[in-house]
């Protein structure tokens, strides 16, 4: 469990400075984007985390988005992760608020 957390938290440091190509995902009211299906099949799962990144939004006003993938490089020019993390951010129009304030996750399984 310490691990996994620990993973997650390291690729959302990673991700705090997002960079450009395109990945249009479809349903504006989900936060979380599960790509690559390593979220657990049981929706409980995938209902929770969706669950706590609307009390996120609410509660700091920023939007935190989970997004994950099989292979960023699919999605961008290079070995730029950041770039794909921002070139994603912006093509869906996440974050909250006039500045678009936000936080993206990024889980690429393939590195």
């Amino acid at each position: 469990m310490k691990k996994s957390l620990l993973c997650i938290l390291l690729a959302l440091l990673l991700c705090l400075s997002l960079g450009a190509p395109a990945l249009a995902l479809t349903n504006d009211d989900w936060h979380v984007y599960d790509l690559a299906e390593v979220i657990d099949d049981d929706d409980t799962n995938e209902n929770a985390l969706e669950e706590l990144c609307w009390q996120t939004g609410d509660r700091y006003g920023v939007g935190l988005y989970i997004v994950t993938l099989e292979d960023f490089h699919d999605y961008t020019d290079g070995d730029d992760i950041d770039a794909c993390a921002r070139g994603i951010y912006e093509a869906n129009d996440f974050g909250l608020g006039d500045g678009k304030e936000g936080v993206l996750l990024l889980i690429s399984i393939v590195v």
